[in-house]
């Protein structure tokens, strides 16, 4: 509410001005609690988490701190392909300038300039009335060193044997490796497509 004094001739006026605020009031309530649950779901992530707007990083979680090594504070507002490895840059820019919303890998960069493996998904997202680029950042290191571990195991026949094997519980897709019998540690990751 505001209140103006007005003269008129002989006599003076006031004019309150009132205004329905609680629908702002409404919407700004609404949007505490969607920035609530979007932290309460996204913090314990198994992964980063960022939103970002033409690589502009407008909200991240803790778990892309933890796996970049830079505070939230420091990720938010900052160009994301700085988090690509150079090598990968060229690939993540087309990926996000084409709209490429499956998952896909590259390599990443640390705060201290290591490299390493990670697989990108980064469907688009309505926020704060615009579309803008979710993308969930997986450290696939040791999956990757897990796998490497299994292809150069003296074993690898059967190893192929059991990947070419088709597992009718898995629709004849997947199948779990998981051989400690024979020394190999387990693997918790499905190979796709054997």
């Amino acid at each position: 509410m505001s209140l103006k004094r007005v003269t008129t001739g002989d006599s003076d006026k006031i004019i309150a001005v009132i205004r329905e605020i609680s629908e702002r009031k409404r919407m700004e309530r609404q949007l505490k609690k969607s920035e609530e649950r979007f932290k309460a779901l996204h913090n314990p992530s198994f992964g980063g988490i960022t939103l970002h707007d033409k690589g502009v990083i407008l909200e991240c979680n803790q778990g892309l701190a933890e796996i970049t090594g830079h505070s939230v504070e420091e990720l938010i507002g900052m160009d994301g392909l700085l988090l690509i490895a150079p090598r990968s840059r060229d690939l993540v820019l087309d990926k996000i300038v084409t709209g490429y919303e499956k998952a896909y890998e590259a390599m990443g960069i640390r705060k201290n300039g290591e490299e390493y493996p990670l697989r990108l998904e980064a469907p688009t997202v309505p926020y704060k009335g615009k579309n803008v680029r979710s993308v969930e950042f997986r450290d696939i290191k040791s999956s990757s060193e897990q796998l490497h571990y299994l292809k150069s195991y003296p074993f690898k026949s059967v190893i192929r044997s059991s990947l070419s094997s088709k597992d009718p519980l898995q629709g004849g897709k997947q199948r779990l490796i998981d051989l400690p019998q024979i020394g190999i540690p387990p693997l918790t990751k499905a190979v796709k497509g054997h």
